[in-house]
């Protein structure tokens, strides 16, 4: 029976971490969808500025799903071992998409190829990919640490790269109203302290103390207040800032914005209360977690390559509704190409 039991909260747990998944890649789709009418003057920026404020942490959530699935696994396996595994899976997509972005960008010659290829960024989302390899090299030293570590040494470490944070945040604030850069992060080089296996850690341990006596405490329906609370001030000091100085400004935004990071955890937090696994729209959830990698890379070249004129319906308020059919058709289309890709043979690990 208490065996029984064990795989059920097994099979939850995984459950969760699918509706994270799930969750994020919707957030990143939207995201990149509210992009163009966030950067146009027109009516449109308020709509973009709530849709992009409140799902800012989106790829937040991936590095604190990979912090929940790794640390435990990085700690115990040697760091060569786990390195070269971890590679395996995170060169072929980071080489595919990466040599069909540069070849979107038209290179100039091998040379160029190669320098965009490796030595930028190969197409404006692909990012993500070009972090993960560096923080994946780092994963196996701080999982080391986060065994080691005692849960109020964790919650210091966290605490600490928070309250950096929020002087970063100070600094440029007073930047957009003076012009001045008081850059106090760099003069203290605190800038190695907030790298972002911040959000590693910060995945690893709100999983950890998913059965504390806290969380049991605090319902699901909280954490998910908290995190649309997070979203809506976020979009409303982005408004009165963006006001203030006249120039639509992306200061709240960062990765590692105070108000992200906590609208990250408690997302993260209210996925790990539900009982998502018996909901019937379930096993879209677990389709979509599956093909979240190929969701992640093919909907930013469907948003540029698409043939569809999305400012048709922005007229009016209707551009409130331009951005979530903009962003329902990408996902939809990004998804369906993600699962065909993923019955190819060999091809599915880009995907």
């Amino acid at each position: 029976m208490s065996e029984h039991i064990a795989n059920a909260e097994n099979a939850n747990r995984y459950a969760q971490l699918d509706l994270v998944r799930a969750a994020a890649c919707l957030m990143v789709v939207l995201i990149h969808s509210s992009a163009d009418f966030f950067y146009a003057k027109d009516a449109g920026w308020l709509a973009a500025n709530v849709y992009d404020a409140m799902v800012r942490c989106a790829v937040p959530l991936f590095f604190m799903l990979s912090g929940a699935l790794l640390m435990k696994k990085a700690a115990e396996e040697p760091a060569p071992s786990f390195v070269k595994r971890r590679y395996a899976r995170i060169l072929p997509p980071f080489l595919v998409w990466g040599i069909l972005g540069v070849s979107l960008n038209s290179p100039d010659g091998v040379l160029d190829f190669l320098t965009k290829l490796f030595c930028a960024n190969s197409y404006f989302h692909l990012w993500y990919l070009y972090l993960m390899v560096g923080l994946n090299l780092l994963l196996p030293v701080a999982a080391k640490w986060y065994a080691a570590a005692s849960d109020k040494e964790k919650r210091f470490y966290l605490l600490a790269w928070l309250a950096v944070c929020c002087i970063s945040l100070a600094n440029a604030i007073v930047k957009a109203f003076t012009g001045y850069k008081i850059d106090v992060v760099a003069l203290y080089h605190l800038r190695e302290f907030i790298g972002g296996i911040w959000y590693f850690v910060l995945g690893a341990f709100i999983f950890d103390q998913r059965g504390s006596a806290f969380m049991k405490r605090v319902r699901a329906s909280a954490w998910l207040l908290c995190f649309f609370a997070c979203g809506l001030v976020t979009a409303l000091a982005t408004y009165l800032l963006s006001a203030a100085v006249n120039v639509h400004s992306e200061v709240f935004y960062p990765y590692r914005a105070p108000l992200v990071a906590l609208s990250a955890g408690f997302f993260f937090a209210f996925a790990l209360k539900t009982d998502c696994a018996k909901w019937r729209v379930f096993p879209a959830i677990r389709l979509i977690s599956a093909c979240s990698l190929g969701i992640y890379c093919i909907h930013a070249f469907l948003l540029h390559y698409l043939p569809l004129d999305w400012t048709v319906t922005v007229t009016g308020g209707r551009v409130w509704m331009t951005i979530p059919l903009k962003m329902a058709t990408v996902f939809i289309v990004s998804t369906a190409a993600s699962f065909i890709l993923r019955k190819i043979p060999y091809v599915r690990k880009i995907a």
